[in-house]
């Protein structure tokens, strides 16, 4: 079973806002794991996580995520749409 739509890190504000995208992998899987571990539990062999440039996609994120508990992670490609497409 594949979930095909879940953030596991997600920052609406606008590109060009102070702190956009930031934030700690560290603290950013220990918010998590225990919901990924219960997918896991649960049956779930993948995750597909779709925030896109523009909208914090954090690939050293879902690395650390996906380490953490061992579930597998599809980080997207692209951008979203304005205005959170960065110049």
């Amino acid at each position: 079973m594949i979930l095909p739509h879940e953030h596991v890190f997600l920052d609406l504000r606008t590109w060009e806002s102070p702190g956009h995208g930031v934030a700690e992998a560290a603290g950013v899987v220990r918010r998590v794991a225990l919901e990924i571990l219960r997918a896991r539990t649960a049956g779930v062999t993948a995750m597909v996580e779709p925030t896109t440039l523009g909208v914090g996609r954090r690939a050293d994120v879902l690395k650390a995520a996906s380490e953490a508990t061992g579930m597998p992670l599809v980080a997207p490609t692209g951008v979203y749409r304005e205005p959170w497409i960065p110049p």
